[in-house]
């Protein structure tokens, strides 16, 4: 099956992997001590909370012929952390359910930079409010 780009499918963990090329996240980042702590605290609220936010990614082919595995270019932290929920056995790869926005190969590169920019954390005012709310 070809899936259409700029769709949002559903997809099973096991049908993902992560893009080494298109992932301007470097592999050194990804290994550094900040980030695995960032990793387990991800992993936490998705146990707890599920999957708030789709991935981005595009569909391998071989040849012209198109496979049901799709590479991910945006949503490499939430990747992560959901092998590392797999990993421990607290989620099954066949049946955790994920959104991907399907894109082109050659957008990916594009995708994963727009999604790595601009980000800003919330204000530690903003979150003590929440959290107040929350209680």
């Amino acid at each position: 099956m070809q899936y259409e780009i700029g769709q949002t499918y559903q997809f099973k963990f096991a049908q993902l992997i992560r893009s080494a090329k298109y992932n301007v996240r470097s592999k050194q980042e990804r290994s550094a001590k900040k980030y695995l702590e960032g990793l387990e605290e991800l992993a936490a609220l998705i146990l707890a909370q599920g999957l708030l936010q789709n991935m981005i990614g595009f569909q391998q082919t071989k040849g012209k012929r198109f496979l049901d595995i799709i590479e991910i270019v945006g949503g490499g932290r939430r990747f992560d952390a959901i092998a590392l929920l797999v990993e421990r056995k607290l989620i099954d790869p066949e049946t955790f359910d994920i959104e991907v926005r399907i894109c082109s190969v050659s957008e990916a590169l594009a995708k994963s930079l727009t999604e790595n920019s601009g980000r800003e954390a919330l204000p530690p005012a903003d979150q003590y409010r929440a959290f107040t709310a929350l209680i």
